[in-house]
């Protein structure tokens, strides 16, 4: 799986817990921070992004590799963030846990205008 997010591998683990296959991650194959990774995930669309990581790591193991993509959908933000949710606050270079809380600082105060009953998302 084309992750390094502990979380996500256990959903996909967890979704795939009654198929014969087994999982491992990027971390799971010692496979270090490459050059380039990233910069993999510059596409419009969730599949799109996804193909990309898959080639990328392919390209890297000659393993078999299956990625995702995801964010999150505001209707409020016309969609937004959507791909871009992972760096969506305007501030980068920094770990993953602060940039999840300066993400959600940020669509909150995106969304302070919005009333409560249309705050919708997917």
């Amino acid at each position: 799986m084309a992750t390094r997010n502990p979380h996500k591998l256990s959903e996909i683990r967890d979704l795939l817990r009654d198929v014969a296959v087994e999982v491992s991650s990027l971390p799971d194959l010692d496979l270090p921070a490459l050059p380039g990774e990233e910069q993999v995930e510059v596409f419009d669309t969730f599949e799109a992004n996804a193909m990309a990581k898959a080639h990328f790591y392919r390209l890297h193991t000659g393993m078999d590799v299956v990625a995702d993509d995801s964010g999150l959908c505001v209707d409020a933000l016309d969609g937004g963030p959507g791909v871009r949710s992972r760096r969506f606050a305007p501030v980068e270079s920094m770990d993953a846990n602060a940039q999840d809380e300066a993400n959600n600082s940020h669509l909150l105060d995106l969304m302070a205008h919005v009333p409560e009953g249309r705050r919708g998302a997917h």
